[in-house]
């Protein structure tokens, strides 16, 4: 039978902004935490760099999905939930 193991990811969509609104050009999802402990240096490992570092090391996503978090006094914040998988050696 065989084995796989698991990879948790929560990424944020974090950009800069003017007044409170993120500028388009400058949105990009940044990898906050995996298997529930915080990224250092989060701010600065996008989702995209992150996910093709991982790949060559075999993990695959398996599945991903979006939440969004309103938070009062404040701009919602979106996160995306990923699991990636890969095989047991």
């Amino acid at each position: 039978m065989e084995k796989w193991e698991h990879r948790f990811i929560i990424a944020e969509k974090h950009g800069k902004g003017i007044f409170g609104f993120a500028l388009p050009k400058d949105i990009s999802w940044k990898v906050h935490y995996v298997d529930g402990k915080v990224m250092k240096n989060w701010r600065e490992e996008t989702l995209y760099n992150y996910l093709e570092t991982v790949g060559q090391k075999g993990w695959q996503v398996q599945s991903m999905s979006t939440h969004m978090s309103m938070r009062t006094g404040a701009l919602p914040v979106e996160f995306l939930y990923i699991i990636l998988k890969r095989k047991s050696n």
